[in-house]
């Protein structure tokens, strides 16, 4: 966990439920309760508290007890926060850590360097059992009655790296730093090896492994692939995913909503609505920083917002927005970016970029002709795109510097995508669609022909 954290302390852990607890002793100081794997985290109490340094947890009894060093008392509530009570004791002055046992609560004191002990349900009897320049910080209490020996819910889990009890104790599966957890929910995989492409047709969503895509061109048909059919849904006029909950945010031709696929097991298939709109969507994309939905949509088109869930959409821009299309984000920068008409005067299309509040509109580049698929590349201050009237990718940065032409001579382009070192992009023939691929500033590329689909999009895992 990482973020809202507010100076964390003590931690205690209740195995055999899965839970995690902690201790914050900053601005606003409270306890915290969560999952091992992370999820699930809330505010357990946050009221009568100054610095909570010391967590000890009683489970024959069901309660966390604390020491508050500022405060200068001893607290405990249940494990859901309710029934607290409060002793004020004058020696406890500098708490480091705390563990019940039996009847009494054991605690260090770290300015006294000192282990006592008292009555934990009244604050009497206290007793100083060890004092040592120096020592000790840490404290623990081994009894084969505090750690009772059960099942372990990670050992049948078969997860290639680590394995994390989640609340109810079933064991969930995580990848260290650098690594991203496969559709199977147990290997991890490096980054590069685990990109891979969602193609989308009426039919069926289609993954490809980008490490699968053949190493010569003109292969035949799709390299191994997991193909997931699509029932319930329509022709869709607009896709994006989510790495993190391997979902699939789509908007259907003539639809009036922007629903989501849960995509986490392969072969199961969950189905809801996100928000409803006003309008064909022709473009969406997904903060995944803020969780934050973008969207184009509605005529004359507008650019909306809606929080996580759908929650209080937003109309961000309204005007000039002729032949809006192609939305995309860079949460790192603050910045979204899309494609409008360029005017009556002239033909051609503009590509502008805004805050992503929708302040700092400004156009970045006014000499495209029918520019498609936009999408951030590098550290997302870099803005690239497929242009199907010159059969070329562009790219230039989000200030409008340094425009140059990555690709060109693509006859019958059509989409485009770019991920970590390389890009991926779709041409149309007279004999099928091709998906192609080739490594960012290099010659090299891979085709894979005999390929039909009526929409075609991608995203990379990781």
């Amino acid at each position: 966990m990482d973020g809202d954290l507010d100076q964390p302390h003590s931690l205690v852990l209740q195995p055999l439920a899965g839970l995690l607890y902690w201790s914050e002793v900053g601005s606003h100081p409270r306890l915290m309760k969560a999952s091992m794997d992370g999820s699930q985290r809330h505010v357990l109490l946050a009221q009568g508290l100054g610095w909570p340094t010391a967590l000890a947890l009683d489970l024959p009894t069901w309660r966390i007890f604390w020491l508050d060093e500022k405060l200068g008392s001893v607290g405990s509530a249940h494990l859901d926060g309710t029934s607290v009570k409060v002793l004020h004791l004058s020696w406890v002055r500098s708490p480091f850590a705390a563990v019940v046992c039996e009847e009494q609560l054991y605690w260090s004191e770290r300015k006294a360097w000192s282990v006592q002990h008292m009555d934990k349900a009244s604050g009497k009897n206290r007793t100083v059992l060890l004092k040592r320049h120096g020592q000790p910080h840490g404290l623990q209490v081994m009894h084969p009655a505090l750690r009772p020996m059960v099942p372990n819910p990670c050992a049948a889990r078969g997860c290639s790296h680590l394995c994390l009890l989640s609340a109810g104790r079933a064991g969930q599966c995580r990848c260290p730093t650098g690594l991203t957890l496969a559709t199977n929910e147990t290997t991890c995989l490096p980054l590069h090896d685990s990109a891979f492409a969602l193609l989308v047709s009426p039919a069926a969503v289609t993954q490809v492994y980008l490490k699968d895509l053949p190493t010569t061109a003109g292969s035949q048909g799709l390299p191994p692939h997991q193909a997931l059919p699509l029932a319930k849904v329509g022709r869709l006029s607009a896709i994006d995913y989510s790495v993190k909950d391997k979902s699939l945010y789509f908007a259907e031709v003539g639809g009036d909503s922007i629903g989501l696929l849960r995509l986490k097991d392969w072969g199961r298939l969950s189905w809801k609505l996100v928000v409803a709109v006003e309008g064909t969507v022709t473009s969406l994309a997904l903060d995944w920083l803020s969780g934050n939905l973008y969207w184009i949509g509605g005529q004359p088109p507008s650019i909306h917002v809606a929080a996580p869930g759908g929650r209080w959409a937003l109309e961000l821009l309204s005007k000039g927005l002729q032949g809006a299309a192609w939305l995309a984000l860079s949460p790192r920068a603050s910045s979204m970016c899309f494609v409008t008409a360029a005017g009556s005067r002239r033909p051609g299309a503009a590509v502008e970029c805004a805050a992503m509040d929708g302040t700092n509109r400004r156009a970045v580049w006014r000499k495209a002709w029918a520019p498609t698929s936009l999408a951030f590349g590098g550290i997302g201050t870099r803005l690239y795109w497929a242009d199907c009237e010159r059969g070329t990718i562009s790219s230039v940065e989000l200030n409008g510097s340094h425009y140059r032409v990555v690709r060109e001579g693509l006859h019958g382009l059509s989409l485009f995508a770019i991920g970590e070192g390389f890009l991926l992009w779709s041409t149309t023939s007279n004999n099928g669609e091709s998906i192609c691929c080739a490594l960012s500033g290099s010659s090299y590329g891979t085709r894979t022909q005999g390929f039909q689909q009526d929409l075609a999009q991608s995203a990379g895992a990781g």
